[in-house]
């Protein structure tokens, strides 16, 4: 979304027909009342910013602040910021939101809601965003977390499929799956290994150091 210049945004532009399966933000700004494009901007500006301050809320502890000062040289020194900021109106913050809240979160069933929201966001993103979290999650709980990770497991699932349900009912999808069947497996595996480098250095971003040292 060209949120500099709203006008300029083709989502809302009087008779687009795009169709989106990442909607988890319109939806919610439909059932507040957001009817205007200014509306929308403004609460899609208060999403990206609970999005970069979340992380570091979630860490904080009574006992310690330690957590609190690497979540802050995490979100402030890499790429979770530019990222929320730069995607206004777009799906990202909600996904963010949603994963923070899904991995920090010591309540099993409000971390698969977390998950659900997550998937029926962005489900690719769920996808990969588990993928990457349950080898980490096992090392930290093993077999003590085995209900948290069956229910990560199926909020996930979950979430896909009812997006899949919705957008088929609405005559297509935009599905990031399709689009990446209607890619040249070439180009696909050319943009993944040239731009990984810079992808895994730019996540972190100071990160790094304090890894590091």
């Amino acid at each position: 979304m060209h949120w500099q210049d709203i006008s300029q945004s083709p989502l809302l532009a009087e008779g687009d027909a795009s169709l989106r399966s990442n909607v988890v933000g319109s939806w919610l700004s439909g059932a507040l009342g957001f009817s205007s494009a200014h509306r929308y901007l403004f609460f899609a500006f208060i999403l990206s910013a609970v999005a970069v301050v979340l992380p570091v809320l979630m860490a904080y502890r009574k006992d310690s602040t330690s957590r609190v000062k690497l979540a802050f040289i995490f979100v402030a020194g890499g790429s979770l910021a530019p990222i929320a900021l730069t995607w206004i109106g777009g799906y990202d913050a909600i996904s963010i939101i949603a994963l923070t809240i899904a991995v920090m979160t010591r309540s099993v069933w409000i971390s698969s809601l977390a998950w659900f929201i997550l998937a029926l966001n962005h489900s690719s993103v769920a996808l990969f965003a588990l993928t990457a979290w349950l080898p980490m999650a096992w090392l930290i709980w093993n077999r003590g977390g085995i209900i948290r990770f069956v229910t990560s497991i199926g909020a996930v699932a979950a979430g896909a499929l009812a997006m899949h349900a919705v957008t088929d009912a609405w005559g297509g999808s935009t599905d990031r799956f399709a689009l990446f069947k209607a890619i040249p497996f070439d180009a696909i595996l050319h943009t993944y290994l040239t731009m990984l480098p810079f992808t895994v250095f730019s996540v972190l971003g100071i990160g790094w150091v304090v890894l590091a040292d």
